[in-house]
């Protein structure tokens, strides 16, 4: 068992609609996300991060992809535009590339038990801390930010997709997925993942401006803090840091 403390996130409640969820999400599921203590005092200063999904696609090569059939399909088709000759695959490849940096993501797992891989994996060091929250809080908040928040940059987010998605796991080699990926468009390719990565038990917040017709050059912070900013950083590093361990 992992001694390291788990914090819940206690978030106001008061938004409409804005945001959507999965049919086969329940409000008051649990999520919980892993970092190390340095990312916490940035997530306490800064507020809840979304990063723009090629950045972390670089780790995964099948991350925001079609199945190899589809690719492998769209090759035997071939179109020109200005005289300039391409086939379908590396038109796909390149729309997924643009789907990827038009999508804002924040990552959170299933949270009713201990995941020990993911202490590991995104404590980031010996000083991890779980952050635990559910999905009508986080989805509560971000309505309410984008809705009351008088920030310009919070402005364009009014017009974007959002939703909150259960992640689903596929063997990008098996051609038994073509039939599901090939329907896909826009960011919906990115609720899913790679089959190795099933242990993550991914929840998705997913912010899509591809076809919104508005383009954001830098990663989305949202500024949506837990209650407890009242208490000094410095402090918290000294006084947890030595009992906080991302390992079991």
């Amino acid at each position: 068992m992992n001694n390291a403390p788990e914090i819940n996130i206690i978030f106001p409640v008061d938004a409409g609609s804005q945001l959507h969820l999965d049919d086969e999400l329940k409000t008051e599921t649990s999520i919980v996300r892993y970092m190390g203590l340095s990312k916490f005092k940035d997530f306490l200063k800064n507020g809840l991060y979304m990063a723009r999904a090629d950045s972390f696609s670089k780790d995964d090569p099948f991350e925001g992809e079609y199945t190899e059939q589809i690719y492998s399909l769209m090759k035997c088709i071939s179109s020109e535009r200005d005289g300039i000759k391409t086939n379908g695959k590396n038109q796909l490849k390149e729309e997924c590339q643009k789907v990827r940096k038009s999508a804002f993501v924040s990552c959170w797992t299933l949270g009713e038990s201990e995941n020990i891989a993911l202490w590991k994996l995104y404590g980031g060091d010996p000083n991890a801390i779980a952050l635990r929250t559910t999905i009508s809080r986080i989805k509560d908040e971000i309505e309410y930010l984008i809705q009351y928040s008088e920030e310009e940059k919070f402005a364009i987010l009014k017009y974007l997709p959002k939703r909150i998605v259960k992640v689903a796991y596929i063997d990008h080699r098996d051609p038994a997925y073509t039939s599901r990926m090939i329907k896909l468009d826009g960011a919906k390719i990115l609720h899913y993942k790679n089959v190795g990565y099933k242990y993550e038990e991914e929840i998705r917040n997913i912010f899509d401006s591809f076809y919104a017709g508005k383009h954001i050059e830098e990663p989305c912070i949202l500024s949506i803090r837990p209650r407890i900013l009242g208490i000094d950083l410095e402090a918290i590093g000294r006084s947890l840091g030595c009992g906080l361990r991302g390992t079991p």
